[in-house]
């Protein structure tokens, strides 16, 4: 025997100890067969590895040729023995046999069973001590034209007829499952899919392109077609506003009796210029109009405000005209306009809408009235004066100088500017905020799911998201505590409370929302999750952030809206501004809450149908698929 022939012996039976080894391991049980669950990336390296596990075994036959008859059948029968993947199907090509994943479906009592060698349940004597050429036994013994048939086969010179027949006297087991081809079959999809990469300008890729053109095309047509529709909602809250200024209601209360009303007169005057008409809708009443349940004027005009009936209240204040026409008549220089006309409002009742809409408007009232004054105040008292008193007051200046002014009074006004952040922007952070319970305790509720009945489950959700609001509304309350807010001016005590709560109901409320639309979202098409969620925020916000009378007549919707009632509610709290509207706009977001719990289990329903069905849809098709592999 050579010492190559040797050598390679040696190799052999040291490779055949090696598999031995790894055998026994798995001897005790059969290992699960593969489903498909590893990667392509497992699967390309087990196919190298397929590749020089064939091509070692070819090349230990070529170097076994010049080996005597008995050491080379020992040889090649180990070699056999450690390959039945290969040897027992012959018709898979080396590139698309996965070695590593088809033996470990089998036990090795598989392999050489009848099919095989023709015996009775064959088994190779797994020990520590086995190694090349160990003998095979089992209950019946090897059929002898069967044993001279390997025997002639293995003691061939010629290697490829060796190798071919090594390969003819085994035959397709009658074991090997639909499961086998179907892998070979993915394996070779795989394979050819990753050669097959091509431009994105070929004929190849032109089915690939007109599905990604119609699908672009889908998308886009969804995207634009919403920002269109819901962004329109916002862009007309503020469409053509100056034009519906005149919808603020303002009063003027005159408290000047008889003749000497000129200052009245002169506040009525402005009001009726055009200019004026188009910025507001003013009022008038006379003191002899008040109700009698009011003491004075000024405690009406401030009820009113406070009620919000009105925007803002003009008062004259009684006497005005006789108080300045005897600082003329007696040269008084003391005599100040101050206190003469009174503007009442309350800024807290709309924060960025009172500034930019309400008080444009006042202000060019009392511009206008200060514009009248000379012909319509001063000019009739100094005509009526003697000569000598017209030259005392000429001589006068502090007097004659004077000229008539508006003594504001705000009676909710805003303090701090860090009361904008949880009434306006606040508002839209509380909406998203209640989004998020439903992404972060999603597993859980699933893991729920799995145990308990249906009823069961939705009266658990119903529970799990008022908890999880009270949970977060109470975090955002405390954001505010944290920045000194001040909540005392609605409630003296409770204040923190009052506001947690109200916060709450507004999260509730846009949380049962944001939780359904979630559910029915994610089980038709989930992209449209933000779509929902944005559009919510959007439809909430265009009639909330400015004075619903700016808008058109298609915003009084905003009425019936989250928001909107968390808005009215908080400023109650963060103003002081009026309570009237408290129990509408707390049984608004009750009946929000309400609402959407009712709609919770039809939700719920309904998206486990969808995912049973799609679970279903993909198990048929995996079945369909593996039944087309096998044939």
């Amino acid at each position: 025997m050579s010492d190559d022939s040797l050598h390679s012996l040696e190799t052999s039976e040291s490779t055949e100890k090696n598999e031995v080894k790894e055998t026994e391991t798995t001897q005790s049980s059969m290992v699960r067969p593969y489903m498909g669950q590893n990667s392509q990336d497992d699967e390309n390296d087990e196919n190298n590895d397929t590749v020089d596990e064939i091509g070692q075994f070819q090349r230990n036959v070529r170097s076994n040729s010049n080996l005597k008859p008995r050491s080379r059948k020992n040889s090649i029968r180990g070699l056999f023995e450690r390959r039945p993947s290969v040897l027992t199907n012959p018709s898979i090509d080396s590139q698309e046999v996965e070695y590593g994943k088809l033996t470990k479906q089998y036990s090795h009592q598989d392999f050489f069973s009848d099919d095989l060698l023709g015996g009775s349940q064959i088994t190779r004597v797994m020990t520590e001590n086995s190694g090349p050429g160990s003998r095979i036994r089992g209950p019946g013994d090897l059929e002898s034209n069967k044993l001279k048939e390997i025997e002639s086969s293995l003691t061939d010179d010629d290697d490829e007829k060796s190798l071919g027949s090594c390969k003819s006297i085994h035959r397709q087991p009658s074991w090997v499952p639909a499961e086998l081809e179907r892998i070979t079959t993915s394996i070779r999809s795989t394979i050819s899919a990753r050669a097959r990469k091509v431009g994105f300008f070929s004929d190849e890729f032109r089915k690939t392109r007109s599905y990604m053109v119609v699908h672009f095309a889908l998308v886009y047509l969804v995207m634009v077609l919403f920002v269109m529709g819901i962004f329109s909602v916002y862009w007309g809250s503020l469409y053509e506003r100056d034009s519906r200024l005149k919808n603020l209601k303002f009063l003027i209360i005159g408290d000047e009796i008889g003749d000497e009303s000129l200052l009245t007169d002169t506040v009525l005057q402005a009001s009726e210029t055009p200019e004026l008409q188009a910025k507001g809708t003013w009022i008038y009443l006379n003191s002899a109009e008040i109700p009698s349940q009011y003491t004075n004027v000024t405690e009406f005009a401030i009820h009113e405000v406070h009620r919000q009936k009105y925007w803002a209240a003009i008062l004259v204040t009684r006497n005005s005209t006789a108080n300045i026409r005897q600082a003329f008549e007696t040269a008084n220089s003391s005599f100040t306009n101050e206190g003469l006309i009174y503007l009442i409002y309350e800024s807290g009742r709309d924060l960025t809408g009172f500034g930019a809409y309400v008080m444009p408007s006042l202000n060019a009232l009392e511009v206008e009235v200060l514009s009248m004054q000379g012909d319509g105040v001063y000019g009739p008292i100094i005509n009526s004066l003697s000569p000598d008193q017209t030259l005392e007051v000429a001589a006068n200046t502090t007097l004659a100088s004077q000229s008539l002014s508006f003594t504001k009074i705000d009676y909710r006004p805003v303090t701090a500017p860090v009361t904008q952040a949880p009434q306006q922007i606040g508002l839209i952070y509380l909406s998203i905020l209640s989004f998020f319970q439903f992404n972060f305790l999603g597993p859980i509720h699933a893991k729920v799911s799995q145990d308990l009945r249906r009823w069961h489950f939705v009266l658990y959700r119903m529970i799990a998201s008022q908890i999880s609001f009270l949970v977060l509304s109470l975090a955002f309350t405390l954001v505010s505590v944290a920045f000194q807010v001040d909540f005392s001016r609605g409630w003296s005590h409770g204040g923190i409370a009052v506001a947690w709560m109200f916060s709450y109901l507004t999260m509730a409320a846009a949380g049962g929302y944001n939780e359904n639309m979630a559910l029915y979202a994610f089980a038709t098409y989930p992209p449209l999750v933000g779509f929902g969620m944005l559009g919510f925020v959007i439809v909430n916000v265009a009639p909330t952030f400015a004075p619903l009378e700016l808008s058109p007549g298609f915003y009084q919707y905003g009425k019936a809206m989250p928001l909107y009632n968390g808005f009215q509610l908080l400023r109650t709290v963060l103003f002081g501004t009026t309570k009237k509207h408290i129990g509408l706009n707390i049984g608004v977001l009750f009946a929000w809450i309400i609402a959407m719990n009712a709609l919770l289990p039809f939700s719920l329903s309904f998206f486990a149908k969808k995912k049973s069905q799609e679970a279903t849809a993909a198990k048929e098709a995996a079945q369909a698929e593996a039944a087309q592999a096998a044939k």
